[in-house]
């Protein structure tokens, strides 16, 4: 890892290494210990290769909506007033006000590392990122994803195909509590598209050949937001643009009518009729373990009896049929 992955990896997860995930369990001050081990590296250059790109901006509206997570994490952040965190900000149903049952909390945060000036200031803002990922679960029980980190700098070669910068564009400001504008420089490199689109498919595959995915209501909902990613993956791979993804289940049938998209439906029908666990103790130790890589089964909830109706075999099998043929149009199926 050169210095700017090693840094979004410890502020989104909060260490590097295996053995660094098992010792948190044991003592969570032993962040401090990761953050003074690689504060010393922040000072590396990164090489830009970019060789084309377009300036873009997205001014941000503050958030308006009376969701509750949203609000308490606005006053986590506004109170602890860290001087690296350049923004936050919340997509998704939540910034539309569109929630379901179903939705989950999606935020951006965007770190100025450059103000990250000791291994105490790193370690205070992994701190402050941990303590409002834990509001997250308020809203989705079943959460399997924290904050996406954004480094200030990587604005300037922004990486479009790992986060669509329209994602900033269809945001709401959660920090600064005010509206706010980004610039970007986005690298042109349509090639850079395919990549997420092939990396989907291979975990959805392996999921679907294990049957991983229908373990526990926590694997399938993992899955199901994989599977409801599909869509935007394979328009980007063929454009080589990004799109939101509430956009691309219409695109996907009107550009590309001879595909089989009834799967997608199928999904659409189960996010809308999901059932939401509420968070209990047993969810909270399941999620601890699970950040220290102990998946303990047996801690997380069942697939309720309505939607396992629905999840079978059978599902499996067409959704590794969906993949393949998203790969074989991409000419990724090599």
């Amino acid at each position: 890892m050169n210095h700017r992955q090693l840094l979004k990896t410890f502020l989104e997860r909060g260490y590097i290494t295996k053995g660094d995930r098992m010792l948190l369990l044991l003592s969570s001050s032993y962040g401090f210990t990761i953050a003074k081990r690689i504060f010393p590296s922040m000072d590396e250059t990164i090489r830009n290769d970019a060789t084309v790109s377009c300036q873009v901006k997205a001014e941000i509206p503050v958030y308006r909506g009376d969701h509750e997570t949203a609000h308490a994490i606005i006053q986590q952040l506004e109170a602890a007033h860290h001087p690296a965190l350049y923004c936050a900000l919340v997509h998704g149903s939540i910034a539309s006000s569109e929630e379901t049952a179903y939705s989950d909390f999606d935020g951006i945060l965007v770190i100025d590392e450059s103000k990250i000036e000791h291994p105490s200031s790193l370690f205070s803002l992994r701190k402050l990122i941990h303590k409002t990922e834990q509001l997250f679960y308020k809203t989705d029980a079943l959460q399997h994803h924290g904050w996406q980190v954004l480094l200030k700098s990587e604005l300037n070669q922004y990486p479009d195909h790992l986060l669509p910068f329209a994602l900033f564009q269809s945001g709401r400001m959660l920090y600064p509590y005010r509206a706010f504008t980004i610039d970007a420089l986005v690298s042109l490199t349509p090639a850079d598209y395919r990549i997420p689109l092939k990396q989907t498919c291979r975990s959805i595959l392996r999921k679907c050949i294990s049957e991983s995915a229908l373990r526990d209501h926590y694997a399938l909902k993992n899955f199901l937001s994989e599977v409801l990613l599909l869509p935007a993956l394979f328009i980007q791979a063929q454009r080589g643009s990004s799109i939101l993804k509430k956009e691309s289940f219409r695109l996907l049938k009107t550009d590309y009518p001879t595909l089989d998209s009834s799967l997608m439906d199928q999904v659409s029908q189960i996010r809308l009729n999901w059932q939401q666990e509420k968070f209990s103790t047993s969810l909270e130790y399941f999620h601890r373990l699970r950040s220290a890589g102990l998946y303990v089964h047996a801690l997380a909830p069942d697939i309720p009896v309505m939607i396992k109706m629905q999840v079978n075999r059978d599902f499996l099998n067409s959704t590794e049929k969906f993949c393949l043929d998203l790969l074989k149009r991409a000419g990724l199926d090599e």
